[in-house]
């Protein structure tokens, strides 16, 4: 977070397609809700979630994803998912 804020980002993309980690969905639940009110502090923007192709750690994610939107758009910041980087970088390049 820290980073983000020295280098005013204003574009955040997160590649969650490779990294495997055992966590309780409560454990996750917790992170991602304490990253997102950290985003509302920062000047990030636009954020990017890569998604997996496990169907199972999609609908995992489905539900914490809501709450990410709905908490960002509070802040006038906007949260997608995207299934290819490509398409992920071309929304976060529109104006």
């Amino acid at each position: 977070m820290d980073t983000l804020k020295h280098y005013d980002i204003k574009n955040l993309l997160v590649d969650s397609r490779s990294n495997i980690v055992e966590i309780t969905d409560d454990a996750y639940t917790g992170l991602a809700l304490a990253f997102t009110r950290d985003l509302k502090t920062s000047r990030v923007m636009k954020v990017v979630r890569l998604q997996t192709v496990d169907p199972a750690r999609e609908k995992r994610a489905a539900h914490v994803t809501q709450q990410v939107q709905t908490q960002l758009q509070s802040e006038g910041q906007r949260y997608r998912n995207f299934p290819t980087e490509q398409s992920a970088l071309e929304w976060l390049r529109e104006r």
